[in-house]
């Protein structure tokens, strides 16, 4: 049987919100959660275990993941960034002291296509970049950079160790450069690959898969962020459907990024009526008007990863229910104000 490998995603991403950052208190990733990014330095607050950043969401960074998260201490300092896509995990850290990047997420695929046997499918998960040097008083230093690929199942304790966030199926899905040092200004290439065959595969299952890409460093630079990319070989005519790609689809209407089209987002186009300010998810652009207001109307109750055409026994509101709706909508945010929150 001809097997093929190829990327199969192509999808859209929306901006979302949330980042937990540095505090006085550790960071944790949220209960429930099949997506998490850690940065720990030791620029951080020991009174937080160097904890620097941490979020639980997929999607372009910024605004989601670990947008270039800067930290200092005074003495050592420490720059941190991280992004999740269904096809890869990109990182980047530098510190003139230790850091640690985890990254991390657990997606559930179906398959799909017309093959009729059992079949195998290889997942591949390859990570490539630099290991740098960065300038140690007059000298320059890369001191014990590591970087380590994992294909396995995620442990969703908040509590767990990032190292070992997700377990590696087997010795092939785990693959390390090992320990790297360079005591004078220079690089080290990064080109790891981690893999693993799932065996008696059939149209129609579904399964979860987690991949995991770890960095760090006594003292460097490590530059992953066009790497981690995820492939695949399976059988012609078969192909693996993401629901994380399928939830990051964006939601056409949902001006206010809440994840549905509501009456929130009507207040959104009434505010910004006649401007050419840009709303997210406005697939028409320029001056904001009827043809906003008609992608708003057409996806009312839509939510995301529902796809086109999922709103059926929805109604969108009357004109007089939506002022009535918008009215409460203001009058909530005034309240707000006024108490300060």
């Amino acid at each position: 049987m001809d097997t093929s490998r190829f990327i199969v995603f192509e999808f859209i991403l929306v901006a979302s919100v949330g980042l937990q950052s540095a505090s006085a208190e550790e960071i944790l990733m949220p209960a429930g959660s099949t997506v998490w990014m850690k940065f720990d330095a030791a620029a951080c607050p020991d009174a937080d275990f160097d904890d620097c950043a941490g979020s639980n969401l997929a999607g372009v960074a910024p605004p989601n993941g670990i947008p270039n998260h800067f930290v200092t201490d005074g003495v050592s300092s420490a720059t941190g960034y991280a992004e999740i896509l269904p096809d890869r995990i990109r990182t980047y850290i530098i510190s003139n002291a230790g850091a640690v990047m985890n990254a991390s997420f657990q997606d559930t695929y179906t398959v799909r296509g017309t093959a009729t046997e059992p079949f195998d499918v290889t997942f591949l998960f390859r990570v490539t970049g630099l290991m740098k040097t960065v300038p140690a008083g007059p000298f320059h230093q890369l001191l014990a950079g590591n970087v380590q690929a994992k294909i396995g199942t995620f442990e969703p304790d908040p509590l767990v160790n990032e190292n070992i966030r997700v377990a590696a199926f087997d010795a092939g899905a785990s693959a390390d450069t090992g320990a790297k040092s360079l005591f004078a200004q220079g690089s080290v290439p990064i080109d790891i690959t981690a893999s693993y065959t799932k065996t008696g595969v059939n149209v129609g299952d579904v399964f979860d898969i987690a991949y995991q890409v770890r960095s760090a460093f006594s003292k460097g630079e490590l530059d992953l962020r066009n790497t981690g990319s995820i492939s695949f070989v399976l059988p012609d005519g078969v192909f693996l459907a993401s629901a994380l790609a399928e939830s990051l689809l964006p939601v056409i209407g949902d001006y206010n990024l809440n994840k549905v089209v509501d009456a929130a987002d009507y207040v959104l186009w009434r505010k910004n009526e006649g401007t050419t300010n840009p709303l997210p998810n406005d697939l028409t652009g320029g001056t904001i008007g009827a043809a906003q207001y008609n992608q708003w109307r057409a996806n009312y109750g839509e939510p995301s990863g529902s796809g086109s055409g999922a709103i059926a026994n929805t109604s969108v509101p009357e004109p007089a229910t939506l002022v009535l709706l918008c009215a409460g909508i203001l009058a909530m945010f005034s309240r707000r104000g006024a108490n300060g929150s």
